[in-house]
């Protein structure tokens, strides 16, 4: 079993957006009057930078577990430990889809999301070791034979992973 965790450069540009976002709307909170529609809306913003940097927190603590046999994402919380984990020989459903915040399909990022019978769970490629995640997640799936979508497919030959499907189901071949 292979431990992965977001690392610090990985998740610094997020906490700094945090940051700012807290400094930009929380100093002018401070100096304008409360109950006006301003102080409002900076409130809001406020908040909406304050979730987002304690969300950055929390995947910086998360870790995740990889092996051939199950994946296990456990987050460290302050209120206990939040633990996900996804049965790989019982895996019904995998998706990998491509974001990008430009128009040209620059300087995006991938998401891995897996399904078993239980639960689910989702890593993306700003993890150390994703590929890790995404080789024991392709063997599983092709082990199940599951028909995956085309973008899935799609986004797996973009990362160089190839895949035999078969042509009368279209299910992955093992």
């Amino acid at each position: 079993m292979t431990v992965l965790h977001y690392e610090w450069p990985e998740v610094r540009a997020d906490y700094w957006r945090a940051a700012a976002g807290m400094a930009l709307t929380g100093i002018p909170l401070l100096l304008v009057r409360p109950g006006a529609i301003l102080f409002w809306v900076l409130l809001a913003m406020f908040a909406l930078f304050a979730v987002f940097g304690f969300r950055t927190l929390m995947r910086h603590r998360m870790e995740v577990d990889a092996g051939p046999d199950v994946v296990t994402r456990r987050g460290g919380g302050f209120w206990g430990s939040f633990s996900r984990s996804v049965d790989l020989a019982k895996l019904r459903r995998m998706k990998l889809r491509y974001f990008s915040p430009r128009r040209d399909r620059r300087d995006g990022w991938m998401q891995l999301r897996l399904w078993d019978d239980r639960t689910a769970l989702s890593v993306d490629t700003a993890l150390a070791g994703f590929e890790t995640v995404l080789e024991h997640a392709v063997s599983a799936a092709a082990r199940n034979r599951l028909v995956l979508d085309p973008s899935t497919r799609a986004n797996l030959a973009g990362l160089g992973v190839r895949v035999r499907i078969d042509d009368e189901t279209g299910a992955l071949e093992p």
